[in-house]
């Protein structure tokens, strides 16, 4: 990109942007993995499952997950990083108007929604040096209270009005029982994967874990007996399940759901199969009350991602959000601008962006994805585009355009970050346009 600096830049305008340097080097952590949610149709009554065409609700770049029906299956809520700063809050999406509403809004992030009574639902809340925890929310996003005692929370099960299963996101795994009455937790296991899983219609849950051999085996705690039963080995490297309707146990690999029955034991079959290219790296599914929908989460295709990377990027830029901008760039990315000048880490290249910001503070750029080719590989992507810029100079507007080619890779985590982008500048116009 052009870097439209003057030759003596002020020392406000430098202060401005090694602020912003610092805030985005702190906060160039890894977001949660690029996930949208589907919604389609579901019939279990023929005996077997019966999918229709899934329909994307999340609509939007970036992390979408933890979907869960309310209770008489109008719509369901998720979690979503589509706000400010990258923050994870609640979302609810209603079928019947097609629509989504951001719930809450408050410090911290918000993890595994589900409905509670009157409208209500609970929560994981994180909080400063505290850790997660089980909040009571109404149906406004305002915190009713708090739920349960446990902290450092990852996932939950409501076994009943006054009992909750708990697993904990520690070395250990622990999953713990809680009673919400008198706020006594029993550590009754270690090594869990993922979330607890209700029985339907008992006071018991099923979880991932693993052995001594370090072997995962789907198990069925009761909670009254206070007795782990094992059922079946999970799926390998799968960290989540879920009952079905059918009285089933689900869990997901690629674009397949793959169903145990408890009545008949053996081993795991295929329930469905998805063709849809957007539908290959399903994370997990989640059943309606009523047993008539699904919803998935898929991780998109690598071209998906990629586009979705950039979008997000350009909406950071567009917000002046440097801490947003940087998350999608390795730390050794290296960038030619649109007139040849080399920033050679992300920490330059966020200080170039943040220094133009400071001094124009109406300065805009947008990358347009034309062509997205991936290697044979799958750990390096080619990005060609056109891109452009505009903002006001003391002596008028500047509006640039060219063209782009960058890569990505696939970085261990499966996320695509920048590695390395080369622009040329091939017009500018406007009274403020100096060519250097």
């Amino acid at each position: 990109m052009n870097s439209a600096r003057s030759l003596a830049v002020i020392g406000a305008t430098v202060v401005a942007a090694g602020a912003a340097v610092a805030i985005a080097a702190s906060t160039a952590r890894a977001q949660g993995p690029d996930t949208e949610i589907w919604v389609a149709p579901l019939d279990v009554a023929s005996g077997r499952f019966t999918i229709g065409t899934p329909v994307n609700i999340s609509r939007a770049p970036g992390y979408d997950n933890h979907p869960w029906f309310l209770g008489d299956g109008s719509g369901l809520y998720f979690v979503s990083g589509r706000g400010s700063g990258g923050q994870y809050d609640v979302y609810r999406y209603d079928f019947a108007r097609d629509a989504t509403t951001r719930i809450t809004n408050s410090p911290g992030n918000d993890y595994s929604p589900k409905p509670a009574a009157n409208g209500t639902l609970t929560l994981l809340h994180e909080e400063p040096a505290i850790g997660t925890r089980l909040w009571h929310y109404g149906a406004d996003g305002k915190p009713i209270g708090l739920l349960a005692s446990a902290d450092h929370l990852g996932y939950y099960a409501r076994i009943d009005e006054h009992t909750v299963a708990f697993y904990v996101n520690e070395p250990k795994r622990g999953f713990l029982i809680e009673d919400l009455r008198t706020h006594s937790i029993t550590r009754v296991g270690e090594g869990i994967r993922g979330q607890p899983a209700l029985v339907p219609g008992q006071r018991a849950v099923t979880v991932l874990r693993d052995d001594s051999a370090g072997v995962t085996w789907v198990e069925r705690y009761d909670v009254g007996a206070g007795r782990f039963t094992r059922l079946v080995k999970a799926v390998p490297g799968v960290g989540w399940h879920l009952w079905s309707p059918r009285g089933t146990i689900i869990q997901t690999s690629g674009n397949r759901i793959l169903e145990w029955d408890p009545a008949k034991g053996g081993d795991w079959t295929v329930a469905w199969t998805f063709a849809e290219p957007e539908l290959q790296g399903i994370t997990r599914v989640v059943f309606s009350p009523t047993g008539d929908r699904i919803a998935i989460v898929s991780a998109p295709s690598d071209e998906q991602a990629i586009r979705n990377a950039r979008q997000l990027s350009n909406e950071a830029l567009a917000a002046h959000d440097t801490a947003g901008f940087a998350r999608s760039l390795r730390a050794d990315v290296r960038v030619v601008s649109g007139t040849g000048l080399v920033r050679d880490s992300r920490t330059a290249y966020v200080a170039s962006i943040a220094e133009q910001v400071a001094q124009f503070p109406d300065a805009v750029y947008v990358r347009t994805p034309t062509t997205i080719e991936r290697s044979a590989d799958r750990t390096l992507a080619a990005e060609q585009g056109t891109w452009t810029g505009n903002w006001t100079t003391p002596t008028g507007p500047v509006a640039v355009r060219g063209s782009y080619f960058a890569q990505w890779q696939r970085e261990g985590g499966g996320a695509w970050l920048l590695r390395a982008e080369l622009f040329v500048r091939l017009t500018c116009d406007g009274a403020g346009c100096v060519i250097r």
